[in-house]
């Protein structure tokens, strides 16, 4: 689930034209510490330095969601964020903005000019749970045995300027913390502070967990590439677990050309409630579990599905992204799990069949994208649309390409594209790929996909749509169900693999 994606980008809309961009970027300096009670820890107090922002008065200072779609956020009702600067302290007045089905904002403007360095002063709660809430993003604070882990997204109100790098650095205040107290944020571990440079979305879309911590490598990650992390001792092997991400981080990172050397980063969460999922945000992920029986090869699909979020994405309205990057999420990640020999052409097409039959069976499956996210949090029907819509859609353009350029481009090709224009600061919206569209097969495939995101008539695979040793065999009537059988003595071999 790349709901965080979605949200980063509702901000961007709402921000834009706010500010603009400084000549000079601040210095965001966030130092945590962790609060202990009766030995156990019971909150987390950050201190955002905010280097020289030159607000106005009246002009907003910070913001933050108060809620992302059913997970809610600190808030910082009445006083609970206090600021100063080089004059003193300084009063922020609170705004909300309009409230919408997936989130809302809250702004906090500055009664005065500022001047100099500006200070805030923070404490963020644990969520009290109860196993009546239904799952969601993993985005708000909880309580894990004797640690805590949330995201940044949730607990930090930071600037609003989009457009800006920062230098952004974290620290961890352990001092009256126990011995055995560790502190990890997605882009490093402490205790020594963590420098990353990047927009807002690179600080505030990120995970951190603090106290005493398990993880793989067993003692630190300091220094090292990767990391899992966790609390309560998972029913699953971790190490198996941490060892399957890292191969398969590998073959994602080498398929989406990514030569980025920065890291990569798993948060484990335990689910009071009977929930297994995950939420993406920057070079990490974090999913939850509870206490039922997960195979191997579920959870797998999972951790790939999260991994699968780090690179292909549209820029703009959620409606408009959703179906692309839930899609493409799902269509990657069982392929690539295929491709590279982590599952067997069996169990590849039993799982590219489960997906499009849980949406041919949907009660929601045919709302528009537009009527699927307007009801996603209040409809686990609605919310998983855009998953079995996307993966057939894509499943689709593959073989158009594929069959129109002899083999010799597939929907790689367009998909690849896009991330390209996006790592080089082009537009990567909706309209891009459309353009890709057109420029390969034709306007016929725009309106394809109006009418794939219109809900109605009802989208079909295509034959070939999987590969060559796929037939589509329509399965049952009302409701319609498609599926994918694999043709007699393929499996395994290499011609099948497209």
């Amino acid at each position: 689930m790349r709901i965080a994606r979605l949200i980063s980008l509702c901000i961007n809309s709402l921000l834009a034209g706010l500010v603009s961009a400084e000549v000079s970027p601040p210095a965001l300096n966030l130092t945590l510490t962790p609060n202990f009670s009766n030995g156990s820890l019971s909150s987390l107090t950050g201190e955002l330095i905010i280097a020289s922002p030159q607000i106005s008065a009246n002009q907003t200072l910070v913001a933050m969601p108060l809620y992302v779609a059913d997970a809610p956020t600190q808030r910082y009702d009445g006083n609970a964020l206090q600021a100063r600067d080089s004059n003193g302290p300084l009063l922020l007045e609170a705004s909300d903005g309009e409230a919408s089905a997936i989130m809302q904002t809250r702004f906090w403007n500055a009664a005065r000019p500022t001047n100099g360095d500006v200070t805030l002063r923070f404490t963020g709660y644990p969520r009290v749970f109860n196993k009546s809430i239904p799952g969601g993003p993993l985005f708000d604070m909880r309580t894990n045995d004797d640690g805590l882990l949330g995201s940044l997204l949730a607990f930090v109100p930071g600037p609003i300027n989009t457009t800006t790098n920062y230098t952004i650095t974290v620290s961890w205040n352990l001092t009256n913390a126990p011995s055995w107290t560790r502190g990890v944020w997605s882009w490093g571990e402490g205790p020594d502070p963590v420098t990353k440079v990047g927009d807002i979305t690179t600080f505030l879309y990120t995970y951190f967990a603090v106290g005493r911590i398990s993880s793989y490598p067993p003692e630190t990650t300091v220094g090292s590439k990767f990391g899992m992390y966790w609390f309560q001792q998972p029913p699953f092997n971790t190490t198996a677990v941490a060892s399957f991400v890292q191969r398969l981080l590998d073959v994602q990172t080498s398929f989406w050309n990514d030569t980025s050397d920065d890291g990569y980063r798993v948060f484990i969460r335990y689910n009071e409630n009977n929930n297994l999922g995950g939420t993406a945000l920057r070079r990490s992920f974090m999913f939850g579990w509870h206490n039922t029986n997960v195979s191997t090869l579920d959870l797998n699909f999972l951790l790939a599905h999260e991994m699968t979020h780090n690179w292909p994405a549209l820029s703009g309205s959620v409606p408009n992204i959703t179906t692309y990057q839930e899609g493409l999420a799902e269509f990657y990640s069982t392929r690539l799990l295929w491709l590279n020999g982590f599952i067997s052409t069996a169990e590849y097409v039993k799982e590219a069949n489960a997906i499009v039959e849980q949406y041919y069976t949907s009660p929601a499956v045919n709302l528009t994208d537009v009527e699927a996210q307007e009801q996603a949090w209040q409809s686990r029907s609605a919310q998983k649309v855009p998953y079995g819509r996307g993966f057939l859609y894509f499943a689709n353009v593959d073989v158009q390409m594929r069959e129109k350029y002899d083999g010799t481009l597939s929907l790689d090709t367009l998909v690849l594209n896009i991330l390209q224009r996006q790592r080089g600061g082009l537009s990567y919206t909706l309209e891009d790929w459309f353009d890709q569209l057109r420029q390969y097969l034709g306007e016929y495939a725009v309106q394809e996909y109006v009418q794939m995101a219109s809900g109605t008539p009802l989208i079909q695979p295509q034959q070939g749509s999987l590969g060559p040793c796929f037939e589509v065999s329509q399965t049952r009537v009302m409701p319609d169900v498609y599926q994918w059988v694999t043709k007699n003595g393929t499996d395994g071999i290499s011609s099948c693999f497209v």
